[in-house]
């Protein structure tokens, strides 16, 4: 797959955005646009999981899709897009973007990713998925804001979505160091284990 340059597209954030901590400002913003996102695009997630595929087929294998199946309307896809959702959903809706709670909640999912480094899961999937989710946030905003309003927005969503994969990608690290890690473990699914803290 290359490097993880390769994958970065137009809204590639290394280097450019700040990875403190959102100030409580961010998180009102954030709290505030979520359902105003979700209604201009409810089919935002089910786009970024596509774009992500197209851009790497090994991400699919690893959910159990073959190469070239088509993914809008297999059971596997439907589940992952609404999992993820449901998982923003939470650190937005339900824990209100709290600081220690995110942080759990992402290394927590994270490391649940080293029980699949056996079927091909690479770190830098998440870097495909984060420039995905950061292109389809900046489609959407767009659809309904202009001005320096729209760059404001976008930079405080690109904030968030960065730190929810630099901490999802300490947890899993952390996780592949440690000697307990049964990284051999497979008989869960990763829906399974990505969903198992998502209530709402």
């Amino acid at each position: 797959m290359g490097n993880r340059a390769a994958v970065l597209g137009k809204n590639n954030s290394d280097g450019i955005v700040d990875k403190k901590m959102l100030t409580s400002a961010e998180k009102k913003m954030l709290m505030a646009e979520w359902p105003r996102l979700i209604k201009h695009n409810p089919d935002m997630f089910r786009t970024v999981w596509i774009r992500a595929f197209e851009r790497s087929t090994a991400i699919k294998v690893i959910f159990g899709i073959k190469g070239d199946e088509k993914v809008e309307n297999d059971p596997i896809f439907v589940r992952l897009t609404l999992a993820v959702q449901a998982f923003f959903h939470r650190l937005l809706v339900t824990e209100k973007l709290n600081d220690d709670t995110m942080i759990l909640l992402c290394k927590q999912l994270g490391a649940r990713h080293a029980l699949f480094q056996s079927r091909g899961f690479q770190a830098m999937f998440w870097d495909i998925f984060m420039v995905c989710m950061n292109d389809m946030i900046d489609e959407t905003l767009s659809n309904y804001m202009t001005g320096s309003q729209r760059v404001l927005m976008l930079y405080v969503w690109q904030r968030f979505v960065h730190l929810v994969v630099d901490h999802m990608r300490i947890g899993y690290m952390t996780r592949r160091r440690s000697t307990f890690a049964p990284v051999n473990n497979t008989n869960k699914s990763l829906l399974t284990i990505g969903t198992e803290h998502m209530s709402l």
